[in-house]
């Protein structure tokens, strides 16, 4: 069994409730979306060799032929991670991680019994598959997707049923903001989370200006969402993508 990625480094979680913390990220090829503020494109197609990061935020990469085998993988991860606490977790990004549910089911028991934390991005539209992942997953940040900030549409009930599957993790959700973003739309997001998943989270992230995305989200349109968010969920707050504004991967 392999899995296909696009690359393997070291560096700062940017995005989130663990914003600042370090990790290892293991990026994987392919995603069931296509968001218009996606900052990843590339990995919607598998590359034919994977970049892997000779050592922790070295800047140094190495190739390997995509697809690659699970315990080839684990054995690079293994190594990266490394067996100090320098990093706080492991975090499964892609694309869309989820897709290659059964390669993750083989890689992830192995390095968790070796104390490596399973941090999971994820756009929360594959419930089955979380239910499947969610034994060896200890950290969900699942995207709630907003069409007019997105392009795409979610159903609420696919997402819905996501957040009962990953409710056994340290969940948390997070939502994309932009210039664009309709208030009614909005509104009627936070107020259906209201009635299920009020007390989960919720990271408001204004867009990062990329591709068709050329402008930033006025400042007091995101205080309006946050302070509208904040009538009905326990815990909302707004946090940019920080690995950008610092210049990291």
């Amino acid at each position: 069994m392999a899995l296909k990625a696009a690359e393997v480094f070291s560096s700062i979680q940017g995005e989130g409730l663990y914003a600042g913390a370090r990790q290892v990220f293991l990026r994987l090829s392919g995603c069931n979306l296509k968001c218009r503020y996606c900052d990843t494109p590339e990995t919607r197609e598998a590359p034919s060799v994977v970049m892997v990061e000779s050592k922790p935020a070295g800047g140094d990469f190495y190739e390997i032929a995509n697809p690659i085998a699970v315990e080839m993988m684990a054995d690079i991860l293994i190594k990266i991670y490394g067996r100090r606490k320098l990093h706080h977790s492991l975090s499964i990004t892609g694309g869309e991680p989820l897709l290659q549910v059964d390669a993750l089911l083989k890689l992830l028991p192995p390095l968790r019994e070796k104390g490596v934390r399973i941090y999971l991005e994820t756009n929360g539209t594959l419930p089955e598959a979380m239910r499947r992942l969610a034994p060896v997953t200890d950290i969900v940040a699942m995207d709630i997707k907003l069409e007019t900030a997105a392009g795409v549409k979610v159903p609420h009930e696919v997402q819905r049923r996501f957040i009962e599957e990953a409710r056994g993790t340290d969940l948390f959700l997070k939502m994309v903001v932009t210039a664009g973003t309709d208030r009614v739309e909005f509104m009627d997001t936070v107020q259906w989370l209201a009635k299920f998943a009020a007390d989960i989270p919720l990271i408001l992230q204004p867009v990062t200006p990329f591709g068709d995305i050329r402008g930033w989200l006025p400042p007091h349109m995101l205080i309006t969402y946050i302070d509208a968010a904040s009538e009905v969920l326990e815990s909302v707050r707004a946090i940019p993508q920080m690995h950008k504004l610092l210049g990291q991967l």
